[in-house]
């Protein structure tokens, strides 16, 4: 079932979502969440797959980042991996068929098996091919559910 994020708390640890599903409240949890929620925003819609009841309420499992607000537009993209900052941890991609050529920051917290670390982008090298997701931001491209292909 698909929620609306209302709050999000994020932590070096995680953090977690504070979402609606049919009016009710429900917790999501960074561990429960297969993409990273320093990237959400009040307002992105999300996919719930399974809610579990507990004494402190309602909490999601199993989940999906879809959309940000509709006035921020995601677009998917590949490209290959120009430069990277292992120590910085993160990595700039260009985009394929880009005629603008205007890279995209992607940091190790948007790659897709981000929990405290990535093994995507601990292997990931210059000439990497990347895919996943991007957003204008007030500073440049922003990377979101990347992933090594």
């Amino acid at each position: 079932m698909q929620a609306s994020v209302i709050f999000k708390k994020s932590t070096h640890a995680g953090g977690y979502l504070l979402c609606l599903v049919g009016g009710e409240k429900v917790l999501c949890h960074a561990d429960d969440c297969d993409f990273s929620v320093v990237d959400t925003i009040k307002g992105d819609v999300i996919e719930i797959g399974q809610l579990d009841p507990s004494p402190r309420g309602l909490r999601g499992l199993q989940v999906s980042w879809v959309s940000h607000l509709q006035t921020e537009p995601v677009f998917p993209f590949e490209g290959t991996v120009t430069s990277i900052q292992y120590e910085k941890k993160f990595a700039h991609a260009a985009v394929d068929g880009d005629d603008a050529r205007r890279d995209v920051f992607c940091h190790v917290t948007d790659f897709l098996d981000y929990a405290g670390l990535s093994a995507s982008f601990d292997a990931a090298d210059r000439g990497s091919r990347v895919r996943g997701y991007f957003r204008e931001t007030s500073k440049g491209r922003r990377g979101h559910q990347l992933e090594i292909v």
